[in-house]
């Protein structure tokens, strides 16, 4: 095989020495086996093997993702080419000194440079680590501590621990816990390096309780909430009688010391432009007030800065700890703190002055390290790999020809020029997205990564700028790193890794004890044109509706950037999400789950439903519910994701619909049915990798086909008639440009003639579509970036490429299967009390009283049951 091209590039100033250097790389199917070994090599270098592993499979199980491991040595902002190759045999593998011991009660790690012991239960997060025959940590071990509201100390104890990989260049160790008093879980993983004195340590502290939302409405303050005033991991030092503590603000920046005592900064917001926006309201709609920036408190007094990206010492007798906290100044409040015998990492900083809030079904996930040494001379070196990690990337040509990735394109010859314009100022100027993460202070522990929607701004009277979240509506997750992977313009990341954490953090409602239809649903952009309030990222606020609301629903389940940065990063907690996702289509979907299901288990219909309850044709309810099947399919391989797939699509379409009867032309609620076509384009394009029948597949074509057939002949621009437009903006131009991809997409399942004419309408929609686009002053608003990014892709795609081949011909007459009208529980049940017949039937069904316990644990009513009777009992 051709080798694959690499590069490496140092990101904050400082040298970097063998350090371990992490990758995914997609390939062709059929290219390689799970066992196969791999080297990296430099020009006029020998070859250095790697540690690898498959993060996804094709379906002949050859590998799709790798995940790439090698040492690298490079100085200071410098660039490498690398190249990846096979090879028969075994290449030189550094001597790394990394083993992994294990016994019943614990996993000790050896690094070459360094042990570590981590208990497999208990309030020991870390109890011994050594350097050399050196003890570094005290006898109390490291711990993670949770001070409650009324100020107990509450610990964090380890249930599980386990060993997820262990290689010669790298050993992650994955654990689960909880702080009980408080109801909350932890989980995540301990990350060890060859030769690196460092541990990385990725905490996720998660409340899984329901949020209460009474009337649909999810404010701040919710009883379903966990109020805290701080969270800490404490790292004791082995005692010794002198100490000095160092300390440097910025990651390449001059360190700072004095003799022994306390020292601790802390930061306490952005010093952006607008740190003080009502982004950041507490849950009483109070906004927090804190000191701008970050606080140096040290023997030598007070000094304040703006960003800060520290790294904390202390020189105990023999033995130099040091520590750091990953986005220190994005996260905000952050602390770091150090005494003559300890460290300790401020999660969630007691300092900050205010109560930390924790939602029903909210996480928060938070990178940290800490390394040991025996030189008197701290460095930010050791946790590097952890705070500013090299940036390795794949060459942007073999990520497009592998094939692995849907939606990327050949190559960029293809993209409009308009796209090119979009794509520009979403990077640069005062439209970019970095500066509008500025303008509305998109930063904050709960904040960071979500993109301000300041297209809520048309309609808004109210004080600028607007706080309005857009929880990843249409998916600007994948449209980034689809810009990413096609460019190699790292921008793109920067706006990426930080969004998908967000999602992974605070989008999703992740409980299991709320309604089928929320568990584990992923929460809607904020409300249209008015403030988010006390709603934070979660849609409805009882200052905006107080007479009720709303919570998830099927019409926003965004999951393709999800699985594509699971792919190229290996995070499973992304790759979690999504099938995670995917169930929640089957969950909403599943009758059994609703009280009714005692006399009914018939679908509800949540899964396809767009607009209206008793609508289940063609619109982005079900076709993103088929996209996220789809998905949850290629994260988890669950056959039972490719039948409901398949059970969506004989619900919603036909290739004999009455398509006049479906009132496709009313813009305003049927302006959707497009999104679901080109689900259904998805479908027939994976439809050998999926393993798909062929009657399934022609049924899925011919229906296509039959819409396209129509969109040719009857469908207008939208803006040619704003009067039957709310809001006639911008994003209605950037919407035709779904249109035209759909035509472009049926034309190769078509005839000659007919594919004609569906590119001939398409390139017409094209035409007018970023025309039209560009000729609104606002064309520069989020919600028409991410739309118009998304589909200049898609088309470049589609006419760099063509489809997957499927059947050419008809081989099945679809008239002798006529469209059923699909009829939701409720209706059954609302139709079955007028049927004496049906109503005696479903006394029938009642009676089994066998089910009730079952059938009221697996609903939301069940829930409150029980927990009204256990507080009655007390």
């Amino acid at each position: 095989m051709t080798p694959i091209s690499l590069t490496l590039r140092e990101p904050a100033g400082i040298a970097r020495v063998q350090e371990v250097a992490t990758l995914s790389v997609p390939l062709p199917r059929g290219l390689a086996a799970p066992g196969d070994a791999w080297q990296v090599e430099t020009a006029g270098e020998n070859a250095t093997a790697c540690q690898t592993s498959a993060v996804a499979a094709w379906p002949d199980g050859s590998v799709r993702w790798l995940r790439v491991v090698f040492p690298a040595t490079v100085t200071a902002r410098e660039r490498i080419e690398y190249r990846l190759s096979r090879h028969s045999a075994a290449s030189a593998m550094p001597e790394s000194g990394l083993k992994v011991a294990e016994t019943a009660d614990w996993i000790d790690v050896q690094t070459g440079t360094c042990s570590f012991r981590l208990p497999r239960r208990g309030d020991r997060w870390l109890e011994q680590v050594q350097v050399g025959k050196q003890p570094a940590l005290g006898p109390d071990g490291a711990q993670l501590r949770l001070v409650d509201r009324q100020g107990q100390a509450l610990p964090a104890r380890i249930e599980s621990l386990k060993l997820a990989e262990a290689g010669p260049l790298l050993v992650r160790i994955v654990f689960t816990g909880r702080i009980s008093q408080a109801g909350l879980l932890v989980r995540g993983d301990w990350t060890f390096r060859a030769n690196s004195a460092s541990a990385q340590l990725d905490l996720t502290i998660h409340n899984p309780s329901r949020a209460r939302h009474h009337r649909g409405l999810w404010d701040l303050g919710d009883p379903g909430s966990v109020l805290f005033r701080s969270l800490t991991l404490e790292v004791p030092l082995a005692a010794a009688q002198a100490a000095q503590v160092q300390w440097c603000e910025q990651l390449a920046g001059p360190w700072n010391q004095q003799p022994g005592g306390q020292f601790e900064i802390v930061q306490q917001t952005s010093v952006g432009p607008h740190d003080a926006s009502r982004n950041h309201v507490n849950r009483l709609g109070e906004l927090v007030q804190r000191e701008s920036g970050y606080l140096v408190r040290s023997a030598t007094g007070e000094r304040r800065g703006a960003r800060a990206e520290p790294i904390v010492a202390v020189h105990n007798g023999e033995t130099l700890a040091t520590a750091g906290m990953a986005e220190f100044w994005q996260q905000f409040p952050k602390a770091l703190k150090a005494e003559s015998a300890s460290l300790q990492l401020g999660i969630f900083p007691e300092q900050s002055g205010e109560l930390h809030e924790l939602q029903g079904g909210e996480q928060k996930t938070t990178r940290m390290a800490v390394a040991f040494g025996t030189s008197a001379e701290p460095a930010a070196a050791p946790l590097l790999a952890a705070l500013a990690p090299l940036e390795a990337a794949c060459d942007p040509a073999w990520m497009a020809a592998s094939g692995a990735v849907w939606r990327l394109p050949q190559s960029q010859s293809k993209l409009r020029p308009e796209w090119h314009t979009i794509a520009e100022q979403a990077l640069v100027g005062t439209s970019s997205f970095f500066a509008k993460r500025e303008t509305a202070d998109e930063y904050g522990w709960r904040n960071f990564g979500d993109l301000w929607a300041d297209h809520e701004e048309a309609y808004y009277d109210g004080p600028r700028p607007i706080v309005s979240h857009y929880n990843n509506q249409y998916d600007p997750l994948e449209a980034f790193l689809l810009c990413y992977l096609l460019t190699g313009d790292r921008r793109w990341w920067e706006l990426a890794d930080p969004l998908a954490r967000h999602i992974i953090d605070i989008d999703i409602y992740r409980t299991t004890q709320d309604r089928a239809a929320y568990n584990g649903g992923l929460f809607w952009h904020t409300n249209h044109y008015v403030e988010a309030a006390t709603a934070t990222h979660r849609s409805y606020s009882k200052v905006n509706h107080p007479a009720g609301g709303g919570g998830p629903a099927n019409e926003h389940n965004y999951t393709s950037g999800l699985l594509l940065y699971f792919h190229l990063t290996g995070n499973e907690q992304a790759r979690d999400t999504v099938v995670g996702l995917a169930d929640w289509v089957l969950q909403m979907d599943d009758g059994r789950r609703h009280l009714q299901g005692l006399v009914s288990e018939a679908a509800t219909g949540f899964a396809s439903k767009t607009s209206e309850i008793n609508y289940h044709g063609p619109g982005r309810g079900a076709g993103n519910s088929l996209n996220a099947l789809l998905d949850g399919w290629l994260a988890s391989g669950r056959k039972e994701f490719l039948v409901k797939a398949e059970e969506l699509v004989r619900r919603t379409i036909h290739p004999h619909d009455d398509i006049a009867s479906l009132e496709l032309n009313k813009a305003e609620l049927r302006w959707s049915y497009t999104v679901f076509l080109q689900s259904l384009v998805r479908l027939l394009a994976m439809a050998d990798e999926c393993g798909l029948n062929a009657y399934l597949v022609e049924y899925a074509r011919a229906s296509l086909l039959h819409y396209a057939r129509w969109m040719a002949q009857h469908e207008s621009f939208y803006l040619d008639q704003p009067e039957q437009l709310e809001y006639p903006t911008e994003t209605w131009a950037a919407q035709e440009l779904r249109k035209a991809n759909v035509l472009t997409a049926a034309a190769q399942f078509a005839d000659a003639i007919e594919a004609a004419q569906f590119r001939a309408k398409a390139e017409w929609f094209y035409d007018r579509a970023w025309s039209s686009l560009m000729s609104f002053p606002t064309w520069q608003y989020t919600r028409p970036t991410v739309l118009a990014l998304q589909m200049g892709l898609s088309a470049a795609q589609l006419a760099s490429a063509a489809l997957p081949e499927v059947f050419s011909k008809p081989s099945y007459d679809h008239s002798v299967t006529p469209r059923s009208r699909f009829v939701p529980q409720r209706e059954r049940v609302r139709r079955s009390l007028r049927s004496p017949a049906e109503l005696l039937a479903m006394t029938v069904r009642l009676a089994r009283v066998w089910r009730w316990p079952q059938a009221l644990g697996a609903t939301w009513t069940g829930h409150q049951v029980r927990r009204f009777w256990g507080n009655f009992v007390g």
